[in-house]
Order: structure tokens, then C-alpha cells, then sequence
């Protein structure tokens, strides 16, 4: 059973490590920094 075992914690930690800690979280207050653009639709 050890055996499955490992293989889960190998496989898990393989597919965490694909991910960059915090990536989404840094992505997502970059758009909240970000100025605002101006809205051209409203202009004819």
C-alpha cells in the first residue's frame, strides 16, 4: 500500500510544481492596478 502511496505524493507534487505559486493571485492585482481605460464605446 506504501507503494500507491508514494506514487500519489509523486504525482501530486509533479502537477503542483506545473503551477508557479501565486501566479493567478499576481495576474489578478496586476488588473486591479492597472488605470482604468477609457470607455470608447459611448463615443460616435
Amino acid at each position: 500500500m506504501s507503494g500507491v502511496l508514494n506514487l500519489v505524493a509523486t504525482l501530486t507534487s509533479k502537477y503542483e510544481s506545473s503551477f508557479e505559486p501565486g501566479t493567478f493571485r499576481h495576474r489578478s492585482r496586476d488588473l486591479t492596478t492597472r488605470p482604468p481605460r477609457p470607455d470608447t464605446s459611448l463615443e460616435l
